[in-house]
């Protein structure tokens, strides 16, 4: 991988490597691509040229032209298409025209690169949210998550009674290992999602109904029984669905024993993304700072004035080292 970016970079003033129409804008502008034709082949179930795709029915049928932006740049990309018009692209959505998420660009060694700033967010005894950190990270994970999770103890937290969390592998370990008694309570929406990705478009609303039977049952009695109806009409189509549902039951399931008015609040990090949104409005002009403490620093102050009660400040924890 060195030697080929290497031979990509040779010769090439840094204007042509990080400036538009550059190397850089011509290899995303690939990635995109290649990204979008795998997820065609895994909705179609067969490769490209593949005999299986003769006289099969769905087939591919040529390409989009789509304009997106991104950070640094406008990019012209080509999106697979498919004969039924079933096909549902997750990588670059329907209708998506910006792509690019909370981002600062850090330099490091002489090198500029991406940095993702990553919250947590609390919901305190007294029912207010509180912001109680940002942290810069080049790469999210169990290890980072459980370096966060030592720092919020060291700070003062005390306790978690529950931690609504995504799927990222690792974490629900790394939250037992600092806060044994904490309840991990997996993101339902985000496992809706991923379970939709393996749903052709005209399916997707009878299995999302069904999916919702579980989720939204009176009672976990009910939900294993809408689980098991679901595995039922669903399995010989789409197995992977229940499959994944059942290998994340423990986490995904300690909602239920409480009532709807915190269930609702509990099943979904819908409160992060919301305020992912509003920090995303705040640093959408991309800009470069000298390293990723320079990057925090650019966020809070203006975060402060747009974000008003959730403010790290507020929390009543030690600040961050």
């Amino acid at each position: 991988m060195k030697e080929l970016l290497d031979s990509l970079m040779e010769g090439r003033s840094p204007e042509e490597i990080m400036g538009g129409g550059g190397l850089l804008d011509a290899l995303t502008k690939r990635v995109m691509e290649r990204v979008l034709e795998g997820e065609l082949t895994e909705h179609l179930g067969y490769e490209k040229h593949a005999r299986e795709g003769h006289n099969g029915g769905n087939s591919r049928n040529g390409r989009t032209r789509k304009r997106v932006k991104t950070d640094t740049s406008e990019l012209e990309i080509e999106v697979p298409r498919d004969r039924d018009s079933t096909f549902d692209p997750q990588f670059v959505r329907k209708g998506q025209r910006r792509l690019g998420g909370f981002d600062e660009k850090v330099r490091s060694r002489g090198h500029v690169q991406t940095h993702a700033v990553y919250l947590a967010l609390a919901l305190n005894l007294e029912g207010n949210k509180e912001l109680l950190g940002l942290w810069v990270g080049a790469a999210e994970g169990a290890k980072f998550w459980l370096s966060v999770l030592t720092e919020l103890r060291n700070r003062g937290v005390e306790d978690i009674l529950i931690a609504s969390i995504d799927g990222l592998k690792g974490f629900p370990e790394a939250i037992e290992s600092v806060f044994p008694k904490t309840q991990v309570q997996l993101c339902v929406v985000h496992l809706v999602r991923g379970s939709l990705r393996f749903v052709s478009w005209k399916e997707r609303k009878a299995v999302a109904r069904d999916l919702r039977a579980i989720y939204r049952a009176p009672s976990l009695e009910a939900a294993e029984t809408a689980l098991e109806a679901f595995s039922e009409r669903w399995d010989e189509r789409f197995p992977v669905i229940s499959r994944k549902w059942r290998a994340n039951w423990a986490n995904l399931t300690p909602f239920f024993d409480y009532p709807p008015e915190i269930r609702k609040v509990m099943y979904t990090t819908n409160a992060i993304e919301a305020l992912n949104a509003q920090l995303t409005k705040v640093t959408r002009k991309p800009r470069r700072v000298p390293d990723p403490g320079g990057g925090q620093k650019g966020v809070v102050p203006r975060d402060r004035q747009g974000l008003g009660a959730l403010d790290p400040a507020r929390s009543g924890l030690e600040p961050p080292p």
